[in-house]
């Protein structure tokens, strides 16, 4: 292995401590999971949300938690937190294979989202983390993505660019 493969696994192993050791000071049962509470905190953090929206994305989870969503434990496991990271450090390529989807005519339901995951990429998560995901940003409860917005919402603070931008929650 060369010295750059080496670093690279290192550096990948590196952020998968840090992503885990952050959901593990949350994690005050040590069961594996965390408050609903904690998951925003740590996705609004971690996961490079718009932070100027992020009320809204928190004001989202409450509604979902009131529903049962997150029943029966009322909480939420590290796959579902990962996932979010994962998408957001790979956004630019789901977004491009996204929009490429759309462009077909086909809307962007679960499978196909699922799937745009898995080929652009590597990424697999957990049907709960769709299923999630889908809460959050099918605003219409239609079962499609209006992956634009979710993309948008997430890709402008990785970018570093903290102005206002719409996500209707």
């Amino acid at each position: 292995m060369t010295f750059e493969l080496q670093w690279l696994a290192t550096f990948q192993s590196l952020k998968q401590e840090i992503l885990r050791q952050e959901f593990n000071i949350r994690d005050v049962e040590r069961k594996g999971l965390i408050s609903i509470d904690s998951f925003s905190d740590l996705v609004t953090r971690s996961v490079h949300f718009n932070s100027i929206r992020i009320s809204e994305f928190k004001t989202q989870l409450a509604l979902l938690k009131t529903r049962g969503f997150f029943m029966p434990s009322g909480k939420v496991d590290f796959e579902t937190f990962k996932a979010f990271h994962l998408i957001s450090a790979h956004l630019d390529q789901i977004s491009t294979a996204a929009k490429l989807y759309a462009a077909s005519g086909n809307p962007l339901d679960k499978p196909a989202f699922e799937r745009a995951l898995r080929k652009v990429a590597g990424i697999e998560i957990s049907e709960r983390a769709v299923d999630l995901i889908f809460a959050l940003f099918d605003k219409d409860q239609s079962g499609t993505l209006d992956f634009n917005e979710f993309a948008e919402a997430l890709h402008h603070r990785a970018a570093g660019e903290m102005r206002q931008v719409p996500l209707k929650i």
